[in-house]
């Protein structure tokens, strides 16, 4: 048996696998171990495995290109997160998709159909193990508060588990939030169906650090949700720590 590790770790998406009972990078049945980095915002010469003169030291990814194949004519589906994630989760066309031209935020369905194949089927098709670890951000199905119809914050039952997740979508294992970790409520880890931190509770000025200010660098978040703990700059080493 292999087990496959699928790693969105904001704002980079890792996938990887290896096995449970060698050292190597195949097990007794001779399946390869797969390593996918999908990542935001990298250019092809910030590698130094490509681009020895890049400004970015990659010692660990260029041993992982040392050690495996290296490809030179690759393309994405689009350009930002939520359709190339889709294409790359599936291996359709990010057109032929519903609401896949907006990025989707915390409460938003899921834009991968229910019956639709993903990269986790397809190893677990093939006798491996899945999990996803990171930011989802192609959306969930959560419980609603009874007689409620819409799927907005202040209809969600956060104590329910959730509907739809990941690991309905081929993976067995997930640890990460419903939209991306720096600007989409509720700011809380799910892990497989569940929300940790409760109860959730609304917080003003969240600082978030990032590039949506182009003089400071900062934004401010009104009345979001917030888990117990929460921590904005301590979860993509949660998320690194997780993997």
């Amino acid at each position: 048996m292999k087990k496959i590790v699928i790693i969105f770790l904001l704002p980079v998406l890792l996938l990887f696998c290896h096995s449970c009972n060698t050292a190597g990078g195949t097990s007794d049945s001779g399946k390869p171990n797969v390593i996918i980095i999908y990542t935001d915002d990298l250019g092809y010469g910030d590698l130094t495995c490509y681009n020895p003169e890049s400004k970015i030291n990659t010692p660990n990814i260029d041993k992982l290109a040392g050690e495996g194949m290296k490809f030179t004519d690759v393309h994405s589906a689009a350009s930002f997160c939520t359709p190339s994630r889709y294409s790359i989760l599936t291996g359709t066309y990010c057109w032929r998709a519903q609401s896949t031209s907006e990025l989707q935020g915390g409460y938003d369905t899921p834009i991968i159909g229910d019956d639709e194949m993903t990269l986790g089927n397809l190893f677990k098709k093939n006798a491996y193990s899945t999990a996803a670890i990171g930011k989802w951000h192609v959306g969930m199905k959560w419980t609603l508060k009874e007689g409620e119809s819409e799927q907005e914050e202040e209809n969600i039952d956060f104590e329910e588990a959730l509907i739809f997740t990941p690991v309905d979508q081929g993976c067995d294992y997930f640890f990460g939030t419903s939209g991306c970790t720096s600007d989409d409520s509720p700011f809380a880890f799910i892990e497989d169906r569940h929300v940790l931190g409760l109860p959730l509770s609304p917080l003003n000025n969240l600082q978030v650090v990032g590039d949506f200010n182009r003089e400071t660098g900062e934004v401010f978040y009104k009345d979001v949700l917030v888990a117990q703990g929460w921590d904005q700059k301590k979860a993509d080493t949660i998320f690194t720590n997780k993997a």
